[in-house]
């Protein structure tokens, strides 16, 4: 690398122009995740800045380090900004995420990129690697619940991985489900159904919760065996009863998901410990302990995002957007 210490800045039009697709991506996280649960990795738990104690309760900020080795070897930082008033009130978007690349030789930073649409695509990758490591053998049926920005990059994401022959979706807006339908379907050329939540829960293999909801959304009596629920994001979805009784837990980060996320008031109330979770995506992707074992077992799947992902698509990102002239070089001194 260049030790003049030039800093390569991409928006986000540089970054979608750089041409990452979705299969990459779900390469990618997959290697992300190998590499992790082979020790390959180093990430810290995501540090959360709630502004809630200051009279901010929907605005804040997280910081994501993090550094990985296999053929990567970055290490880096994405800052996670956001403000769910900003739409109404300020006509911006909620989140302004960025990704910094710092050269692990020097440590200097030599990228900074706009993150929105890249911690979309790994987002809905990360859901695709658990389909294809956790969902029964040939699953067909697919439910989304929550229809917003990143729900598209789900379905985009699952179909590599996923036949399906059934989409279910369901959000509180009746708009919002018929014109994520309608736009999908020409997309992707699959048969996409707006359903009752309970309908598309029983008729359903895979299940995928994108909301913003803190409360219960899906009883566990609806869900059939053999289901694949995954659990984006950080909110809580399900209650305790559902917590309690599917067979295995699977996370992305053992230690932030006491304090993020859909077991978050369980660990507070003292009513779940980390005995509970089964493991980590990162040793079943690695091998070190089996995914499903059983075609009847219910698991929950919990990715609520860990920045190696950033940092591996980032890197690709970073060499293409080199080789095709994006960006603007900024001088570091």
């Amino acid at each position: 690398m260049s030790m003049q210490f030039e800093i390569l800045y991409l928006s986000q039009s540089d970054v979608i122009k750089a041409g990452l697709t979705m299969s990459e991506t779900v390469d990618i996280v997959e290697r992300a995740y190998r590499a992790h649960g082979r020790g390959e990795a180093v990430i810290p738990a995501k540090i959360v800045m709630d502004l809630e104690t200051v009279g901010r309760p929907r605005a804040g900020a997280n910081a994501m380090p993090s550094y990985i080795m296999d053929g990567w070897n970055v290490i880096g930082i994405k800052w996670w900004t956001f403000n769910y008033d900003n739409p109404t009130k300020h006509n911006v978007p909620s989140h302004f995420p960025l990704l910094i690349l710092n050269d692990p030789e020097t440590i200097a930073p030599y990228a900074i990129m706009e993150a929105n649409w890249m911690t979309a695509m790994r987002t809905g990758a990360a859901s695709a690697v658990g389909v294809k490591y956790l969902a029964k053998k040939n699953p067909k049926s697919l439910f989304i619940i929550g229809l917003g920005y990143q729900s598209r990059f789900q379905l985009r994401a699952v179909n590599e991985v996923m036949k399906i022959e059934e989409v279910y979706v369901n959000d509180i807006s009746k708009k919002a489900e018929e014109q994520f339908a309608k736009e999908m379907a020409q997309e992707l050329g699959l048969k996409i159904t707006p359903e009752p939540v309970k309908d598309a829960v029983q008729k359903s293999d895979v299940i995928i919760t994108a909301t913003a909801a803190n409360e219960p959304l899906i009883k566990f009596d609806w869900v059939r065996k053999g289901t694949l629920i995954s659990a984006v994001g950080s909110f809580q979805e399900f209650d305790f009863v559902t917590i309690k009784s599917v067979n295995k837990i699977i996370v992305d980060h053992l230690k932030q998901t006491s304090y993020i996320g859909n077991l978050r008031k369980w660990y507070a109330k003292g009513y779940f410990t980390d005995r509970e979770v089964y493991g980590e995506i990162g040793e079943i992707v690695s091998g070190k302990k089996p995914g499903r074992t059983s075609e009847d077992e219910i698991i929950l799947y919990i990715p609520i995002g860990v920045s190696i992902l950033d940092l591996a698509c980032g890197s690709l990102i970073f060499r293409r957007a080199k080789e095709k002239g994006l960006g603007q070089t900024l001088k570091y001194f």
